[in-house]
C-alpha cells in the first residue's frame, strides 16, 4: 500500500483569511446595496470597500517585489559562493604544482649531490 501524501504545488497561490474576509465583504456589500438608492452610507462603505483592496493589492506587489529580492540575493549569493569554491580549487591546483615543481628541483640537486660523493 502506497501511504504518500500528495504534493502541493509551491507555486500555488494560498487566500490569507484577510482576502477571504475582503471577497467575502465586497459580495456582500454588492449584494445588499441598493443601486437606485443610494445614500452617503452606501457611498462610505463602498469607498472603504474599494480603498481596503487597494491597499491589499498594494501591499501583495509589496510582498512579491521582497521575495524576488531574496530570490535574487540567494541566488548571487551561491553564485559568489560557487565562483569562491573554483578560485580555490584553482589555486590549489596551482600551488601542488609549483610544490611539484619545487620537490623536483630539491630531487635534482639531491641527486647531483650524491653523484659528486
Amino acid at each position: 500500500m502506497n501511504l504518500k501524501k500528495p504534493q502541493s504545488n509551491p507555486d500555488k497561490k494560498k487566500l490569507s483569511t484577510a482576502d477571504i474576509i475582503l471577497i467575502g465583504v465586497g459580495l456582500y456589500v454588492l449584494i445588499r446595496t441598493p443601486w437606485g438608492n443610494m445614500n452617503s452610507f452606501h457611498y462610505l462603505l463602498f469607498f472603504l470597500y474599494i480603498f481596503c483592496m487597494m491597499m491589499r493589492l498594494t501591499n501583495i506587489r509589496k510582498q512579491h517585489s521582497q521575495r524576488e529580492k531574496m530570490e535574487q540575493e540567494k541566488q548571487r549569493l551561491t553564485l559568489q559562493a560557487h565562483e569562491e569554491k573554483k578560485d580555490g580549487e584553482f589555486t590549489e591546483i596551482e600551488e601542488s604544482k609549483e610544490g611539484e615543481a619545487s620537490s623536483v628541483d630539491q630531487e635534482l640537486i639531491a641527486s647531483e649531490k650524491d653523484s659528486q660523493l
